[in-house]
């Protein structure tokens, strides 16, 4: 699979929690944060290749 979509979706976690981190009014950046853990879990998910035990 082709990686450039999974790197905007980290470009697209970036933005989007610093705009829920401004619009809620959180001093530490709680949203981006956890934006970007759930971009690397869907990353590693994609990315991750199946061992064969053959």
């Amino acid at each position: 699979m082709d990686k450039t979509p999974l790197y905007f979706l980290f470009v697209a976690a970036v933005f989007g929690g610093i705009l829920c981190d401004r619009y809620v009014g959180t001093s530490l950046p709680f949203f981006t944060v956890v934006f970007l853990l759930v971009a690397g879990i869907i990353f590693f998910t994609v990315t991750n290749k199946p061992k064969n035990d053959e």
